[in-house]
């Protein structure tokens, strides 16, 4: 009598413990997967920083374009332009320059020329 108790005891205890320990295993795998998540939001992040460095770097070497106050900025494979240019010229370089850029595959241009210089 007393094994058949302790059987049941027993079975009763792992029937209860299951449920908990494929919950915990499940927050496990949730929490796995928010870390890749924020690693790889982290990788993109330094990614797109350095695309940004050497855009930034091709303009300052550029006599065109290190006059100018251009600010850039890129997210994934677009880099984005914005500020004030001398002319038309000078701001199609600059669309130029980053399209050469490695890692950039769209500009979006939204350089303005100063006033009475868009010609």
């Amino acid at each position: 009598m007393k094994t058949t108790t302790l059987k049941a005891i027993a079975i009763s205890t792992a029937l209860l413990t299951a449920p908990a320990a494929l919950w915990a295993q499940s927050d496990t795998h949730k929490m796995e997967h928010k870390a890749e998540a924020a690693a790889q939001e982290t990788s993109n992040e330094v990614s797109d920083a350095w695309v940004q460095t050497k855009l930034e770097a091709a303009f300052a070497a550029d006599d065109q374009l290190s006059a100018w106050d251009i600010d850039t900025e890129v997210q994934g494979d677009t880099a984005y332009l914005n500020g004030e240019v001398e002319t038309e010229a000078v701001k199609s370089l600059a669309e130029e320059t980053a399209k050469n850029i490695d890692g950039i595959a769209n500009v979006e241009n939204k350089l303005t020329v100063k006033a009475g210089n868009a010609s």
